[in-house]
């Protein structure tokens, strides 16, 4: 579950400095890429609006549907709180929301409150180049804010420069992420020599370098709220016993365009020769594959089922805890005899983790083979077998439980569907029957009537015809 800080009070406007797109970014709960969901927003569009239009939103996207994610409650003045159906560790994360409305950041688009969600550059305008301090707060390939305080060396677009490239130069995850200022005489662009996705926020009311877009409204800073797991989700593993596994490998997200990590898995084959496949795991403008473990699981599943290779598809990478309030890490198995997982390293040391080496799968649990050459092995090898015949019908039980109870809802549910349908057809008939008798009477009606109507009009001719005679 994610909490943010309370939103804006009902009936708060963005106004004319919050008109726009505001972009939300879920990641993580087997999400195999991000999920944006935009909202627009004008100058009189109000909090409750967009929170409305922001839980609607979430409610109807299949891939967040699919992901358990939704938007649990959306209230203004109170916590934006988004929930997981699994209890899966989840990340929400926004840009464009200039006035910090959601009080979820205030990051800004690439072109202010109407571009992408992040960039790999951005240029600003009518920077005032004052030789006075501008606080910008930076977030790397959607890591946490990193905080810059930049004072032009002189009161010109060089001297403020200057200044940033001295500041991303001296901060170690700006200066990985290539981050680099240059001017064209009358304006600053921002961009990454190595194609690193950054987002960008300028604190305060003054536009000193040009990145402020919110006409002289005062802005707080990017707020950045924790993911933690839903206290009580059952945590379920992978019980692999007998197979190939390897120990659980940290993750974390890959967050500068430098920090390429190669994975190369290595099997063989039935007839002997060895089979390999690298797997490259990025985060940049050209393949975003990494930023979530979720988001590299895929990446690697992907590639080793797309090689068409039979005995390195029996490869899979997982997602496993070492315990429930661990981190997330990866876990390779397969059924194969034996293979390799070879963890290439890059300067960050972020990705997969035990960097530099090769792990080696090793049998999980017993099972998997049995030695008979002698009496005594050849008995245990046929308890273990019993055994294992045993806890195979215990979850055979289960499953058959499940299925029988399934079938009988499907049943119930589609006898119902008969009766009502039945049920519906009678009255139907019903209905017809007494219509048409209500028909059969008012013919009768009318037709008495003007047999009556037309005795009535003949009385006076009859009258006549006797006076006459």
């Amino acid at each position: 579950m994610l909490e943010s800080a309370n939103a804006s009070p009902p009936g708060t406007l963005f106004g004319a400095s919050g008109a726009g797109t505001v972009t939300f970014r879920f990641q993580g709960a087997n999400l195999t890429s991000p999920v944006d969901i935009a909202i627009a927003v004008t100058a009189t569009t109000t909090i409750d609006q967009a929170m409305v239009a922001l839980s609607s939103a979430v409610g109807s996207n299949d891939s967040l549907e699919a992901a358990g994610i939704t938007a649990l409650t959306a209230s203004p003045g109170s916590p934006m709180i988004f929930g997981s159906a699994r209890g899966e560790k989840f990340e929400v994360l926004t840009s464009g929301d200039l006035n910090n409305l959601f009080n979820l950041g205030s990051y800004q688009g690439s072109t202010g409150a109407g571009g992408t969600f992040d960039y790999s550059t951005i240029t600003g305008s009518a920077g005032t180049f004052a030789a006075a301090t501008e606080s910008l707060e930076f977030s790397i390939g959607g890591g946490p804010k990193v905080a810059l305080f930049v004072t032009p060396t002189a009161a010109t677009v060089a001297g403020a420069t200057t200044a940033l490239n001295a500041a991303f130069a001296s901060n170690v995850q700006t200066a990985a992420a290539g981050l680099v200022a240059t001017n064209d005489g009358t304006a600053i662009t921002i961009a990454s020599t190595n194609g690193t996705l950054f987002r960008l926020n300028s604190v305060g009311s003054t536009n000193i370098l040009g990145f402020n877009d919110r006409g002289g409204a005062q802005a707080t800073g990017a707020a950045d709220t924790s993911e933690t797991q839903t206290a009580g989700t059952e945590i379920h593993y992978f019980a692999s016993g007998g197979a190939q596994q390897s120990g659980l490998l940290s993750f974390s997200a890959i967050r500068s365009g430098d920090d390429d990590q190669t994975i190369t898995v290595t099997a063989t084959d039935p007839a002997g020769a060895e089979q390999s496949l690298a797997v490259v795991l990025r985060n940049d403008n050209g393949l975003r594959n990494a930023g979530t473990v979720d988001e590299a699981i895929n990446a690697i599943n992907t590639a080793l089922q797309q090689s068409n290779n039979a005995t390195l598809r029996q490869v899979v990478a997982v997602k496993g805890k070492s315990t429930a309030t661990g981190p997330e890490g990866i876990r390779f198995l397969s059924t194969l005899d034996s293979f390799q997982v070879g963890i290439g390293t890059n300067g960050g040391g972020t990705g997969i983790g035990s960097q530099g080496t090769v792990v080696t799968a090793v049998t999980v649990g017993t099972g998997a083979t049995a030695s008979i050459t002698s009496q005594g092995a050849a008995e245990n090898a046929v308890a273990a077998l019993g055994e294992a015949i045993a806890k195979l019908g215990t979850a055979q039980a289960v499953v058959g439980r499940g299925q029988n109870q399934f079938t009988y809802a499907v049943n119930l549910a589609q006898s119902q569907l008969t009766n009502l349908a039945a049920s519906e057809s009678r009255i139907r008939d019903a209905d017809l029957a007494e219509e048409a008798a209500s028909l059969t009477k008012a013919q009768i009606l009318l037709q008495a009537g003007i047999a009556a109507l037309s005795q009535a009009n003949s009385a006076p001719e009859q009258v006549l015809s006797l006076l006459r005679g």
